[in-house]
């Protein structure tokens, strides 16, 4: 009898190895293909940021070429505006007649970092109901979203620029905040 308990006894120790065994081989299988797919996802990651870079560098260079650009542009602008104000001169002295006056200055083009300032002036200078109300004021109340004055000066500045009301909302901080900076 004490054969066939030991016999038991090294068949159950056979089993219980056996699944030790092919629990330890598949966990490594297992780790194995975490590990492949963990790879896979970096090369994919890497690849990505490789194209975004490449992208990056490509809108450098075509920035600095525009800049460059719109140098030349406004040097030669104010060499054609100097040839016209002495076009003006010359017509006066010949006609004894006024030129046409010059135009008037432009307002100068809204950047995205005066944008910037101004959604931050606003929210230092204005409660939430406060830019409420200036949303109204302006008709775009129901477009005007954001739970902190942070979001919500976002918002009603990028709303006014897409309707063209920048202007206006710019003439309303002013009224209600003639200090405020704007």
């Amino acid at each position: 009898m004490a054969a066939v308990t030991d016999f038991a006894a090294v068949i159950i120790v056979g089993l219980a190895l056996a699944v030790l065994a092919v629990s330890w081989i598949w966990r490594a299988s297992a780790r194995a293909s975490i590990i492949e797919s963990l790879e896979r996802a970096m090369v994919s990651n890497q690849a990505r940021q490789d194209a975004q870079q490449s992208e990056i560098d490509d809108l450098r260079n075509q920035i600095a070429e525009l800049r460059e650009g719109r140098i030349a542009d406004h040097a030669l602008l104010e060499e054609w505006i100097a040839y016209a104000r002495r076009l003006a001169a010359l017509f006066r002295e010949a006609t004894g007649q006024e030129p046409p006056p010059e135009p008037a200055a432009r307002a100068r083009v809204v950047s995205p970092g005066d944008l910037g300032r101004l959604a931050r002036t606003i929210e230092n200078r204005f409660s939430l109901d406060e830019m409420t109300n200036l949303a109204f004021e302006l008709g775009m109340d129901g477009s005007v979203t954001g739970d902190t004055q942070a979001t919500r000066a976002v918002s009603l500045v990028n709303v006014a620029k897409r309707r063209g009301l920048l202007v206006r909302l710019i003439e309303l901080c002013r009224a209600e905040r003639p200090n405020g900076g704007f």
